[in-house]
């Protein structure tokens, strides 16, 4: 392992500098992190944090939106950097990660690494063009690094890294705990992206760490513990600082925006209060789990607070599956919490996976995986979500999932699907009943008859007959509501009239229900007519891919165990 030159940095009006580059990996295939300008905010944090606590200047690319096109080497010659860190929170951008690496080592710099999967297999990251990997959360521990690479590289003084010695043996300092004050943690600033190619559709913004739940499929858990974050104050101050400098559009990525239902309450309540005092509205994204929605206290303070749309990871609408998972969860209560959230007006965004393979050891196949895919699109178009996202499961290193398939032999080895593969869309174990290419089929078809071409003509019909389609939800809610008003007036005062003035309130409700009812119809029309060019756009990226070849030769000899020993 290298340490830091005689002399590192330079020299500008006097002041000695050094540069750190942090690197985010791009995506290979075609998916929600190659279309959504949004970078994670972890290597943000690490940026930050590394500004104010050693001076360094400080950089991110974010090879998803980068005009660079890839090329490191004259990225480098235009603008050197001492270190360069990488972002290894996402399996599938691994091996674009390694290749990256290497040429930054060809080109003599000290790289360093930290994410989740780089946090699992550090092993695999030090002998493939990473000098130091962080563990856990890196805000604290990368700057120390940095302060002993300038030292020398003394690295077994530093907590919470792992490096080679010079034996080329496994050193693992002491692990952090999870950061349980964040009043010295900065801000992200996004002014470090650089040379972006297209502006951030929505700006990440994040409240809470950590989950307190434990599903099988999931490692935030294992990683980051349980949930822990900014203060209400500090989440505000940062809020109200990129309100300020014009930004309207925000993603909260915390993994349960509902952990802490108290502070959420008051952190809404805040944020409607900043959205007065600007006069303006903001546009909120939010994760969380079904069962928020048996909170109405909470789901008003979200909805005044600016959230139109909520993600929640609904994962199956089977029993089974949600069992196997550890969810914590049921179909029927998932459905009576989605009815909530239309209720209350937000736009549902939710996320599946399909096939999940069975905790059990000898796994039931009454069920055909193709009334399986049936239920799950039944589901889906009952519940009226709006949008979704249809995933295999991922034996992401790190998760109880990959140590149970693992054990089983059930994953197959990365000589035939390498990590580029872990992004949700392939399929990389043994399903129940070795039925690979039914488990595929399967999650494409819910896919391809939600985002069919049919929204095509449905976005056309809207755009030419809206006024239209608007008076008759209109007039439809205006029939619904007086039945509704008629019947409440005859059990309350036995009267099965309404005066003028309910008369005039009743036009008015219906007319707000119309309105919001075309507007949904045809936001949904438009995403939905999105999603269909993207499938199209995936299917011909991934024609020609390893997965394809393998999955055309499991049509016709159906995988077995000799396959991945």
């Amino acid at each position: 392992m290298r340490v830091a030159a005689d002399e590192p940095g330079r020299q500008e009006d006097g002041i000695f500098l050094n540069r750190l580059r942090i690197i985010i990996p791009q995506q290979p295939f075609p998916n929600v992190f190659t279309r959504v300008m949004m970078p994670p905010l972890g290597p943000l944090y690490v940026a930050s944090a590394v500004r104010k606590a050693v001076g360094w200047e400080v950089e991110v690319i974010d090879e998803n939106n980068w005009i660079g096109r890839g090329d490191h080497w004259a990225l480098q010659a235009r603008r050197p950097a001492d270190v360069v860190g990488f972002y290894g929170g996402m399996t599938s951008a691994v091996p674009r990660l390694y290749r990256i690496a290497r040429q930054y080592r060809e080109m003599g710099v000290f790289t360093i690494a930290g994410g989740g999967h780089v946090d699992c297999l550090q092993e695999e990251a030090l002998t493939s063009g990473i000098d130091v990997v962080v563990n856990g959360e890196g805000e604290l521990s990368t700057p120390d690094l940095l302060s002993a690479w300038e030292r020398g590289g003394n690295f077994g003084e530093v907590n919470g890294i792992s490096f080679l010695d010079s034996d080329g043996k496994l050193v693992i300092t002491p692990r952090r705990p999870p950061i349980a004050d964040f009043s010295n943690i900065p801000q992200p600033d996004f002014s470090m992206v650089v040379e972006r190619r297209r502006p951030m559709h929505f700006l990440p913004i994040a409240h809470m760490r950590g989950c307190p739940y434990h599903c099988e499929f999931c490692s935030v858990n294992r990683l980051l513990g349980d949930t822990h974050g900014h203060s209400v104050r500090e989440t505000m101050e940062h809020l109200e600082d990129l309100v300020g400098q014009g930004y309207r559009s925000f993603f909260f990525v915390d993994d349960n925006f509902a952990s802490d239902r108290e502070r959420t309450v008051e952190l809404c309540d805040r944020i409607q209060e900043l959205a007065v005092r600007n006069r303006t509205h903001l546009k909120l994204i939010v994760q969380l789990r079904a069962d928020a929605a048996r909170d109405e206290e909470l789901m008003r303070a979200m909805r005044d607070a600016g959230v139109e749309m909520v993600a929640i990871g609904l994962e199956s609408p089977l029993p089974e599956d949600l069992r196997s998972m550890k969810k914590g969860q049921s179909v029927d209560g998932m459905k009576r919490d989605l009815a909530t959230f239309r209720r209350f007006g937000f736009y549902i965004h939710g996320m599946f996976i399909f096939g999940y393979p069975s905790a059990d050891a000898a796994p039931s196949s009454s069920v055909p995986l193709w009334l399986q895919a049936r239920a799950f699109l039944d589901f889906i178009r009952k519940t009226g979500i709006d949008t979704i996202q249809v995933l295999k499961a991922v034996p992401v290193p790190g998760t109880k999932l990959f140590e149970r398939l693992r054990a089983q032999n059930r994953i197959l080895p990365l000589k035939l699907l390498g990590w580029e593969y872990y992004d949700g869309n392939f399929l990389t174990f043994l399903p129940d009943n070795g039925a690979f290419a039914q488990v595929h089929d399967g999650a494409v078809w819910i896919m391809r008859k939600f985002y069919s071409a049919a929204n095509l003509l449905a976005l056309t019909l809207l755009a030419i007959f809206g006024p239209a389609v608007m008076a008759a939800g209109m007039v439809r809610n205006w029939f619904s509501l007086l039945r509704q008003r008629l019947a409440e007036n005859g059990r309350r005062t036995r009267r099965r009239r309404l005066a003028p003035r309910e008369l005039w309130q009743l036009m008015r409700e219906s007319a707000s229900c119309g309105y919001r009812d075309f507007a949904r119809s045809y936001r949904n029309a438009v995403l939905r007519s999105g999603g269909y060019f993207i499938i199209c756009k995936w299917s011909l990226q991934t024609r020609h891919s390893r997965f394809m070849a393998l999955l055309r030769r499991f049509r016709t000899q159906p995988p077995d165990a000799s396959e991945i020993r």
